[in-house]
């Protein structure tokens, strides 16, 4: 029988997008009957690995978000695969949105009714096709010390009580492209980054503190290359220098579409509806406000 988590829970729940995407299109040309998030890796099915993270973090409250096309055959796996029934317990929920298809932005699932009544607090968004060796506690302890309180993000005082506010910040990742290994045609971001506030004790041993930037802009490289082009030159707004006079400027890493979020950005994506993506939507439209 399935055994049930022991690690301690963190308070987060998780939403694993199980979309098409576009990076396997020769393995995802039929996606209703074939999901990209039941292709084997190692002979399990994808998905298995970012729930298998999910657990290995203390997130055992995990929902699977598919399209109703594709739902017959994620809960057939579900139900059959011995990897998939293996799982801890409790098990992972499939949620099939009626609108949503295989083509919805990511901003625009966590638009959808039945995603935003199912998330009550605190969550992360993670993409199916997660398979790496990702220190996710590492992530959660970075999120906690440093995106939890708008005191740290904002540098004011008057947001928090003492405890997590609804002024609470998120983090995501994003990571470098040009290592031992490179990827002939690879997508990258174009990302700019402010440092944080330093902390007045240094961080523990293993920790990625040292690595954590507030991200003041981002868009796909591609995109900033065309506008570049367009434009002859590098534009940036005049109130993000001012307010950010030290920018980091990168260009070779890229967004991995892993994120920790406060309740209250499904709030703000709703507010603002001509958001599609969750990358290149909401998180540039955040740093204009």
């Amino acid at each position: 029988m399935p055994h049930s988590v022991s690690n301690a829970s963190t308070g987060l729940q998780a939403v694993i997008l199980c979309g098409p995407g576009s990076s396997f299109p020769t393995f995802t040309s039929n996606p209703d009957e074939n999901p990209k998030a039941l292709l084997p890796i190692a002979n399990r099915p994808m998905v298995w690995y970012p729930i298998d993270l999910c657990y290995r973090t203390g997130v055992s409250k995990i929902t699977l978000v598919c399209p109703p096309s594709a739902a017959k055959a994620m809960k057939a796996a579900m139900g059959t695969n011995p990897h998939l029934t293996g799982l801890p317990m409790p098990r992972p929920e499939i949620v099939c949105p009626a609108d949503l298809t295989q083509t919805t932005g990511t901003a625009e699932i966590l638009r959808l009714p039945e995603i935003r009544n199912l998330i009550t607090g605190d969550f992360i968004v993670l993409p199916c096709d997660l398979v790496c060796e990702f220190g996710a506690e590492q992530l959660l302890q970075a999120w906690m010390v440093k995106a939890a309180s708008a005191t740290d993000l904002l540098g004011s005082k008057g947001f928090s009580n003492g405890s997590r506010s609804r002024h609470s910040g998120g983090i995501g990742v994003w990571y470098e492209t040009k290592n031992n290994v490179t990827v002939k045609g690879e997508e990258t971001d174009f990302v700019a980054t402010t440092a944080l506030p330093q902390s007045a004790t240094m961080p523990p041993k293993g920790s990625i503190l040292a690595n954590v930037s507030r991200v003041v802009y981002t868009m796909p490289t591609d995109a900033l290359n065309d506008r570049m082009e367009d434009r002859k030159a590098l534009a940036l707004r005049h109130g993000l220098l001012r307010a950010n006079p030290r920018i980091r400027m990168l260009t070779t890493h890229r967004d991995a579409h892993i994120y920790i979020f406060p309740r209250w950005v499904l709030d703000f994506i709703e507010a603002n509806d001509r958001f599609e993506s969750i990358d290149h939507g909401i998180l540039q439209g955040r740093h204009r406000r």
